[in-house]
């Protein structure tokens, strides 16, 4: 509540010198007793039937019934007085509804998944060797190696480390491939005869 707007009628003892004027002050009862509010109204003899507007600050009211009065501050109180009154007329209160917006809980975000990570296949791991008649090379690798073997001249070799494995015969750039899945030490040539002096050693970790 901002205000409280109204006309009052009064009849001071012009009379009685000593008090030419005097306070009114609206009280409130919400259930636990009058209290004032706003500020009092002087009265005297020369604004009766004036408009006036209290303002009460703003009040700030619950819903209910409330009791509201006007008491007398200052006024004389004697044989003199002769019916002292205050009266008031159109009566209005002037306020405000304050809307009060609900809170929202806003929605929890989404649990966001990941994709999960596709692991890149390795590439194979690939060992060239060449076949030729000479000592073969010797060479270390590890288990899940490939090895591709090529006949780099006209003479026909074969690869062959006994029980492991044997290839055909290979032609000019023909080739032979094995892959080690074991660990171990193997020797390998070529098993054509008067080719002796082809061998070599795969070691593999």
């Amino acid at each position: 509540m901002d205000g409280l707007e109204f006309q009052h009628f009064h009849n001071h003892n012009s009379g009685y010198p000593t008090n030419p004027s005097y306070d009114v002050h609206l009280q409130l009862d919400s259930g636990a007793g009058y209290s004032d509010i706003g500020l009092p109204l002087t009265l005297n003899a020369g604004n009766s039937g004036d408009n006036d507007t209290i303002s009460l600050g703003p009040l700030v009211l619950d819903a209910g019934t409330y009791k509201m009065r006007w008491v007398s501050r200052n006024l004389a109180f004697d044989s003199d007085t002769r019916g002292e009154f205050f009266a008031i007329d159109n009566l209005t209160l002037h306020g405000s509804t304050t809307n009060v917006t609900p809170s929202v809980t806003p929605a929890p975000a989404p649990t966001l998944i990941p994709a999960p990570v596709q692991t890149p296949t390795p590439a194979p791991i690939v060992k060239n060797v060449s076949l030729e008649y000479a000592p073969l090379e010797s060479f270390t690798i590890s288990t899940g190696t490939t090895v591709i073997w090529t006949n780099i001249e006209s003479l026909e070799h074969n690869v062959s480390s006994g029980t492991e494995f044997t290839s055909q015969l290979l032609g000019l750039n023909e080739t032979f491939t094995y892959t080690f899945n074991s660990p171990g030490t193997f020797t390998y040539g070529c098993t054509v005869p008067y080719h002796g002096i082809m061998t070599g050693i795969v070691t593999v970790n």
